[in-house]
């Protein structure tokens, strides 16, 4: 007596097919171990249209379809259907992958525009998307599955779909159609589940991917343990796991390949696309850039008040990429003398080949990694000074040799790369990593990679800023009017701390001789100009805390 054969369909927002033959049983006529191998991809579009057309049905109101109510009033419009189940990516063969890139909003908007321009009401139009996700999984299972299975498992959200399930039901016959839950797993508890096997695996250091299922030339050990906050580079805090600082997920190397390197998968065909398409793509490839960002927020605010508690003492800020990093690093520090009237050595870059490479390709400087060094000592780094590594990489040669300079000083080290682990969060005191993933042009990085480190810089300094007291609210009250744009801006920040008009404001500022916080501290306090400046003297400088004596 053979096993059933079973196989899962799982129905989030998109929706995998796995395929798990039975190991133990050869059925007649199937050849290769337990009978067929393993196979995992993604068959279509999941609940996603379905979501899509259910918010714009309901202008905004609903999420999703529930319980199917809105398909179930509505026909299938045939015509339509077959178009959608011509998608390409349907005819591909495993191992494949897609997701919102394809059948995201873009998709959906083109296909109620097709069905409301053909007359179909709002449940024709999501009678018609459950059925291509219904028949889109049948599709699948048909085409490149060795046979039909005895049983498919269904989780996810789409399970508690009644009409989603009846078309699946009849799509799939004779196969018996179950949900997870059926079976004692939650359908929302799935994903959680192999979220943890697969952390339970890279745990104790062993390959979790199918190489045979995701087309994966061997098996690897995927992602990385790191619970809590993140510290001294590593990303685990040796108390919060009981002392094992040397657990296995601080033995995990790096990957042979950056992520900042791999092929974006999403952009394979972009050069086929017609343009609109094309930088609609590279907009929602972009789009993962602030979540990336953001979670990184607690690492950010750590740098900050690192940052600041250094500089409050004489320390400078340091930035030291190579290429695109370099030159991210040399705009910021450019920027913040006009902006909060830094002196020029306060906050400074370092780029990989010097000032040429500005302006100029020098990518073999960046491999110089006694050029980092030595770039280092000649700015005289001490342990006052915070230096920040930037690389999207995580592995510039350059970088790394700066950063080790750095450390052997006494400094403060920070690395903001786009993958992790990687040698240089290994080097810094802090790590930062927002990881956007594989670029829209393979290697790319001044894209997504380029993005996310100028939004993290972007934080850095205006961080640490507002903590040296440079604005005062919002206002940036330590500019320097160099230019009639930001005299401009001096009056109506004078104005707008002070409640005066722009032409009393502007007097105000005269009599202070153009400097916005004495300016201010003067009025609000009621002092004259030079008991203003001893006030603020006082204070350090700070605004805020010069009208709280």
């Amino acid at each position: 007596h053979l096993p059933p054969l079973r196989d899962l369909t799982h129905l989030p927002p998109l929706r995998d097919l796995t395929h798990l033959p039975p190991r133990l049983a050869r059925r007649p006529g199937e050849g290769g171990r337990g009978g067929e191998g393993e196979l995992a991809f993604d068959t279509g579009p999941g609940n996603m249209l379905m979501d899509d057309a259910a918010a714009r049905a309901t202008d905004g109101a609903w999420t999703y379809d529930h319980d199917g109510v809105l398909a179930a009033q509505g026909h299938v419009h045939e015509t339509l259907l077959a178009e959608l189940l011509a998608e390409p990516y349907l005819r591909l063969p495993p191992p494949k992958s897609t997701g919102r890139e394809l059948f995201g909003a873009q998709y959906g908007a083109r296909v109620w525009a097709r069905a409301t321009s053909a007359g179909l009401a709002p449940a024709d139009i999501a009678a018609t998307l459950t059925a291509f996700t219904a028949r889109s999984i049948a599709q699948a299972y048909r085409d490149f599955l060795p046979r039909l299975p005895d049983e498919v498992i269904v989780s996810g959200g789409g399970a508690r779909n009644p009409t989603l399930m009846a078309q699946l039901h009849a799509a799939l016959a004779p196969a018996c159609v179950l949900t997870s839950a059926e079976l004692g797993l939650p359908v929302e508890a799935k994903e959680a589940v192999a979220f943890a096997v697969l952390a339970y695996e890279t745990w104790h250091g062993r390959p979790g991917n199918l190489p045979a299922a995701t087309g994966a030339r061997h098996p690897v050990i995927l992602g990385s343990i790191t619970p809590g906050v993140r510290n001294q580079g590593t990303g685990v805090r040796s108390q919060e796991l009981g002392g094992r600082h040397q657990g296995p997920a601080s033995r995990l190397p790096p990957s042979a390949i950056p992520a900042t390197e791999a092929r974006n998968l999403a952009t394979m065909a972009i050069d086929t696309l017609p343009t609109l398409e094309m930088v609609q793509l590279i907009n929602v490839e972009d789009k993962r850039v602030a979540g990336a960002v953001a979670a990184e927020l607690p690492a950010i605010a750590q740098a900050i008040d690192a940052i600041a508690a250094r500089m409050r003492e004489g320390g400078r800020l340091i930035y030291v990429g190579a290429g695109t990093s370099g030159r991210l690093g040399v705009l910021d520090a450019s920027e913040c003398p006009p902006t909060y009237s830094t002196r020029p050595e306060q906050v400074v870059g370092l780029i990989a080949g010097g000032l040429h490479a500005l302006t100029h390709s020098a990518e073999g400087a960046e491999d110089d990694r006694e050029g980092g060094l030595r770039d280092l000592e000649a700015i005289e780094v001490t342990a006052l000074d915070s230096v920040v590594g930037i690389a999207a990489s995580g592995r510039t040669p350059y970088v790394l040799g700066a950063l080790a300079g750095a450390r052997a000083r006494g400094a403060l080290t920070i690395s903001l790369a786009c993958d992790h682990p990687s040698p240089m969060a290994q080097a810094a005191e802090i790590a930062i990593a927002p990881l956007v993933g594989p670029e829209v042009i393979t290697g790319s990085t001044r894209l997504k990679a380029g993005t996310a480190q100028k939004m993290v810089l972007n934080m850095l300094s205006t961080g640490v800023m507002i903590r040296l007291g440079k604005t005062y609210g919002n206002l940036m009250v330590d500019v320097q009017a160099t230019n009639t744009k930001l005299q401009a801006r001096a009056r109506r920040i004078v104005a707008e701390a002070c409640g005066l008009a722009l032409d009393p404001a502007g007097a105000l500022l005269q009599s202070c001789d153009g400097q916005v916080k004495v300016a201010i501290v003067a009025h609000l306090a009621g002092l004259s100009p030079d008991a203003a400046r001893q006030r603020l003297a006082a204070a350090d400088g700070v605004v805020r805390k010069a009208l709280q004596v």
